[in-house]
């Protein structure tokens, strides 16, 4: 009798740890999944990001002849800016008021039309993207989709001052690669809040410009963290919360972003503003677990009032974020 009870309860054990040992696999395996899965996402973007540098300096002389006078395709506004009117399956383009229309800025603004089925591959590949860019020293400015820049930008705004072109101007382009803003920034050309993989543009071994695949805060958001049952965060390594969930932000006690509310131009670079840290977060345990997450931990518990929480950790390889993920 005894024997029995004794192998049954032995059985009971086994089974039950067994099943919580593959609830806690199961749960892992999702969070690297997930994690794999948004970066393979921001890879693609910069490799082809540096890989539009490498076409351009490839295959477009900034120098050849152009015809310009009578082109119907480049207007002056009353505002004194350089833009185009609307044209489908072509790029917008910006020549500040205050910038020189020299004949080597014409070659550059007509010898750049070729980027723009560059740009529509660039974008129609990756969902994640908002825009595509060329940007030159001289602010001249060619974007696809289209933007109306005669009620975006204010006219004498100096591009070439914001963050993407003042990460990359100074870096070797030689070696075609791209490189991330991986602290969020308001987009000059009203898509709120976003990252940037950028990558410096040269012509016969000098720098000419910049172009860059810009991705929205919103849109990571709305594709990865919009369940309404998942506990899933998305912070930076100092612990500050880029994206997450509904639930998520309720068991943190730290609500999501607002987005960016474009009262006038944005005429400077103005970051994303920090949210509190988890890392100081008022809880010892979520402090005590996020901490330990961020130093190479991929899965630990806190308790609040009482309930035991787990959370699991996932590291994107390409920005340096981490995917967090809490189990009730």
């Amino acid at each position: 009798m005894k024997s029995g009870l004794y192998i049954t309860a032995t059985f009971l054990f086994l089974f039950f740890s067994c099943k919580n040992q593959h609830e806690k696999d199961t749960n892992l395996a999702h969070i690297i999944l997930l994690s794999d899965k948004i970066n393979s996402e921001l890879q693609q973007v910069s490799e082809e990001t540096a890989a539009l540098s490498s076409q351009i300096q490839h295959n477009i002389n900034f120098l050849a002849d152009v015809k310009w006078e009578n082109n119907p395709r480049y207007v002056f506004h009353k505002n004194e800016i350089l833009y185009t009117l609307f044209s489908e399956n072509s790029s917008a383009v910006f020549l500040p008021s205050v910038r020189r229309l020299s004949s080597g800025q014409k070659k550059i603004i007509v010898n750049s039309e070729k980027m723009d089925s560059l740009f529509i591959t660039l974008y129609n590949r990756n969902s994640i993207v908002s825009q595509v860019y060329f940007l030159d020293s001289n602010s001249f400015l060619r974007i696809y989709p289209y933007v109306d820049f005669t009620k975006q930008f204010a006219p004498s705004i100096n591009l070439t001052g914001f963050t993407a072109f003042q990460s990359v101007k100074n870096k070797p382009f030689f070696d075609t690669k791209s490189y991330w803003i991986k602290k969020p920034y308001a987009d000059p050309a009203g898509r709120g809040w976003i990252i940037s993989a950028v990558s410096p543009v040269s012509f016969r071994d000098h720098f000419v410009g910049i172009v860059s695949s810009d991705i929205m805060l919103k849109t990571i958001q709305e594709k990865y963290f919009s369940s309404n049952s998942e506990m899933l965060l998305l912070v930076n390594p100092n612990g500050e919360i880029i994206c997450s969930t509904r639930k998520a932000s309720c068991i943190v006690c730290i609500p999501g972003h607002k987005e960016k509310n474009y009262y006038k131009p944005v005429i400077n670079d103005e970051f994303l503003p920090a949210g509190p840290s988890l890392l100081n977060h008022k809880e010892k345990d979520i402090r005590k677990a996020v901490n330990l997450l961020l130093n190479g931990k991929n899965k630990t518990y806190f308790y609040q009032n009482t309930h035991k929480f787990v959370i699991y950790s996932s590291k994107l390889k390409e920005t340096g974020w981490y995917l967090l993920k809490i189990i009730n």
